[in-house]
């Protein structure tokens, strides 16, 4: 890590929220030339639905269920980050397919060192490009959440 790593690095920590001296809890992780989190988001809902189920704990299953509202439009910016669902999602970064119903970005970014939600209007890599996996996470974490309902329905 160079010179200029350890002063962003430094910014984006204190940029997020004290809770100590030297402990910061931060909305975004701390990221360098490729920023955007939805893999991230996802990842995190999954494992909250996973953890719901096992220890029955409506709470996390309901995180997982924010997460994905998150993504389809109950965010700041008010758009879908899914290509085709929700409503007012933006043009996304295709090199060659065009749009696909169902494509997701990287995902939001921050703007600069600052630790707040940061959505470019203007179509550009990295946040706006579309990533295959992204697709992956989401049909996983749908999956999860209804096995959760058919858990749910068994033991009522």
């Amino acid at each position: 890590m160079g010179p200029e790593a350890k002063i962003e690095f430094q910014e984006q920590l204190v940029a997020g929220e004290q809770i100590a001296e030297n402990y910061y809890i931060k909305r975004f992780p701390v990221w360098f030339s490729f920023r955007g989190n939805n893999a991230i988001v996802l990842s995190m809902a999954e494992s909250a639905a996973i953890l719901g189920k096992i220890l029955a704990d409506k709470s996390l299953t309901e995180i997982a269920y924010q997460q994905m509202e998150w993504l389809i439009g109950k965010n700041p910016f008010g758009q879908s980050m899914m290509f085709g669902e929700g409503h007012q999602f933006p043009e996304m970064y295709t090199v060659s397919s065009g749009e696909i119903v169902g494509e997701m970005p990287v995902g939001v970014q921050t703007f600069e060192n600052e630790d707040a939600p940061y959505w470019p209007q203007f179509n550009n890599a990295t946040y706006k490009e579309v990533w295959v996996g992204l697709a992956g996470k989401w049909f996983t974490l749908v999956s999860k959440l209804l096995e959760e309902e058919e858990y749910e329905k068994v033991i009522g």
